[in-house]
């Protein structure tokens, strides 16, 4: 009963405990929460579904007194889950969040046998492409992705929050805030860094 959050009865249920005032659903895919704030942080921690939220609020109500905005932003990381170190600035006229399609550089015959040195390669071209901030952003996306880029870089030096890129020249992920002429920034891999981190082929297979 006490893991039943929609019971009336349980008195330690979400409802009763989270301050939900700090979570704000800006826009049709991105929740906000902007506490419980941490001194090794300026941002607010972003998620794009709402299990995410559940799961962060969990934690926080599991111990209120060691969870912070930055400590969930670790474990998600720890964990692979997605999730976004949000600043806000004011609103550019022609913001769009980065967009670079994959264009293969590399290709294969279907017969092709990968060796050692084809992994090599790949590990070598991920370390080459996460030197940038959207690379570092990589850690963020959850998943493989993050699995890999950890091999590479430092939890840490990914929740300094947004780079340069998005903070001064805009570049970035962008979504509304829900403050009028407001913008919710943060760094982002495009679909090209991603498919080189994640040592993407062409496979040629007769069709």
């Amino acid at each position: 009963m006490q893991l039943n959050d929609l019971n009336d009865t349980n008195i330690s249920a979400l409802s009763y405990i989270a301050q939900f005032r700090h979570i704000v659903h800006s826009s049709s895919n991105l929740f906000v929460i902007h506490a419980p704030q941490s001194s090794s942080c300026d941002w607010s921690l972003g998620l794009h579904s709402a299990i995410a939220v559940l799961y962060a609020l969990q934690l926080i109500t599991s111990n209120p007194v060691a969870h912070t905005l930055f400590t969930i932003a670790r474990h998600f990381a720890d964990h692979g889950v997605l999730f976004r170190t949000l600043v806000e600035y004011r609103s550019q006229p022609d913001e769009h969040t980065v967009s670079a399609w994959f264009s293969p550089s590399k290709y294969a015959d279907k017969n092709y046998l990968f060796m050692f040195d084809d992994f090599q390669s790949a590990m070598f071209s991920a370390k080459e492409s996460l030197t940038s901030p959207q690379g570092l952003a990589a850690v963020l996306r959850g998943g493989i992705l993050s699995q890999i880029t950890q091999e590479f870089l430092s939890i840490d030096a990914v929740l300094d929050g947004p780079s340069i890129e998005a903070s001064k020249y805009y570049s970035g992920f962008v979504s509304p805030s829900e403050y009028e002429g407001m913008s919710y920034w943060d760094d982002e891999p495009t679909e090209e860094e991603v498919s080189i981190i994640c040592g993407t082929y062409i496979v040629y297979n007769g069709t």
